[in-house]
C-alpha cells in the first residue's frame, strides 16, 4: 500500500513537471487574425465558397467594393459577394493595424481562370487593400480595393 502512495506521488510529481516545461499556447496577435481574414478571402474564392466568404464581410449598407471589373464601385452588402469559379493566391501580404479595432492588409493576388470548354488558361495580378474592422470581437472586411498589375 506504501510503494502504491508512493508510486502515485512519484508519478504526479513527473506530471507536474512535464506540464510545467510544456509551451503554453499563446493566443493569436491581431496581426495574425487580420492576416487569417486574407487567407480566409483567398481560401473561399478558390473553393467557391460563399458561406465563408459571407462570414467575412461586414453585412452593411456601408460596406464598399472598388472593382476594376465588372461594376466600378459598389456599396451596400451584396447578397452574392465578388468571386467564384477563379482560383486565388495571396503574395507578399502585409497587414498595417490602425489602432485596436481596424486594419488594412495589403497584397498582391494571383487569380488563374480556367476555360475547360474552350481549352484556355489565363492568369491576372491584382493589387488587393482589404480595410478590416474589429466588430462584435470579429474582424471584417469593410472594404475591398482591387486594381489590375499592367
Amino acid at each position: 500500500m506504501k510503494k502504491n502512495i508512493i508510486f502515485c506521488m512519484v508519478l504526479c510529481a513527473a506530471l507536474a513537471f512535464c506540464l510545467y516545461l510544456t509551451p503554453s499556447a499563446s493566443a493569436a496577435s491581431a496581426e495574425e487574425e487580420v492576416l487569417q481574414v486574407a487567407t480566409n478571402f483567398c481560401k473561399a474564392i478558390s473553393d467557391n465558397n460563399a458561406e465563408l466568404l459571407t462570414s467575412l464581410w461586414w453585412q452593411s449598407p456601408k460596406t464598399t467594393y472598388f472593382n476594376p471589373g465588372g461594376r466600378f464601385l459598389t456599396q451596400g452588402w451584396m447578397t452574392n459577394p465578388p468571386g467564384g469559379g477563379e482560383a486565388f493566391s495571396l503574395h507578399h501580404p502585409q497587414v498595417t493595424m490602425l489602432g485596436d479595432n481596424a486594419a488594412f492588409i495589403t497584397g498582391y493576388y494571383m487569380i488563374m481562370k480556367v476555360n475547360m470548354e474552350k481549352n484556355e488558361f489565363s492568369t491576372e495580378y491584382t493589387r488587393e487593400t482589404i480595410i478590416v474592422q474589429k466588430i462584435q470581437g470579429k474582424w471584417l472586411i469593410v472594404h475591398e480595393h482591387s486594381s489590375f498589375v499592367p
